[in-house]
């Protein structure tokens, strides 16, 4: 379909429907926990992964919106001559006096493109040129080392990767030392750390259970804060915040005492 007759429209033009697929996702993941405990086994092992997924695209969706809504905000003329003065000492805006110069649009142009085409790992670089600050720098560093979990979980996951647990024998005891192969292990090494790793009643451990699911969405909802609190500038912080007020449970997060 490449026409469409839009109807009830007052003012006749071009226009632009934004949609937030990340704000759906957190509605879907409070669902799915909440079936957890309906479901048989065979169904919450299926829901442990499909959460994880939804929760890294959550955390994703979050940065991309926030780095997107601030260089709108920071390259546009809504600003007024004293707001755009108050972000002089940004990386972003040094030395820069002219929004019509043509090497500040070529900088905005660049960045946008990079923040369009970039995944989770190339956010950082990207945040910190638009805030002067890394995102480790913004957040506390147990967050930020639960996030790293959480995204090497999720593209083991992704890219099909088996989940393979070695059990040794030591010696002729009935103890077994446990390895993980390939980067679950570094997943099974933060997870026991954090001591959410269960046993089952024949021994076997599982990595991926309610315990680590309710671990890393606690750890997403840490982030969430944590990052719009750490937006200095009022006028950016509240442009943030009003995107997320469309969804109750990230209103929920943001007034939540977790920090």
């Amino acid at each position: 379909m490449k026409t469409t007759i839009l109807t009830n429209e007052i003012f006749p033009g071009d226009i632009s429907v934004d949609s937030y697929p990340w704000l759906s996702l957190l509605e879907i993941v409070n669902w799915k926990i909440d079936q957890l405990d309906i479901v048989n086994e065979s169904i919450s092992s299926s829901l442990y992964y499909s959460i994880i997924l939804d929760l890294a695209g959550i955390i994703e969706g979050f940065t991309n919106q926030t780095l997107d809504t601030v260089l709108d905000l920071r390259t546009s003329v809504s600003y007024t001559i004293e707001e755009l003065a108050d972000l002089k000492d940004s990386d972003f805006w040094e030395d820069s006096k002219n929004e019509e110069d043509d090497f500040n649009l070529r900088l905005i142009k660049d960045v946008r493109e990079k923040l369009y085409s970039s995944t989770w790992t190339g956010y950082n670089n990207i945040f910190k040129l638009i805030f002067g600050k890394s995102i480790l720098e913004k957040i506390k560093p147990e967050t930020w080392k639960g996030i790293n979990s959480l995204f090497t979980l999720r593209n083991m996951i992704i890219h099909g990767k088996v989940l393979t647990i070695n059990y040794n024998q030591i010696a002729e005891s009935d103890e077994y030392s446990i390895t993980v192969d390939n980067k679950y292990q570094g997943v099974y090494s933060y997870l026991t750390e954090k001591k959410i790793v269960e046993v089952g009643p024949t021994g076997y451990v599982e990595l991926i259970s309610k315990m680590s699911i309710d671990h890393y969405y606690r750890n997403m909802n840490s982030y969430i804060k944590e990052i719009v609190v750490g937006i200095e500038n009022i006028k950016e912080r509240n442009e943030i915040v009003e995107i997320c007020s469309m969804n109750k449970d990230l209103v929920d997060i943001l007034n939540s005492d977790i920090l």
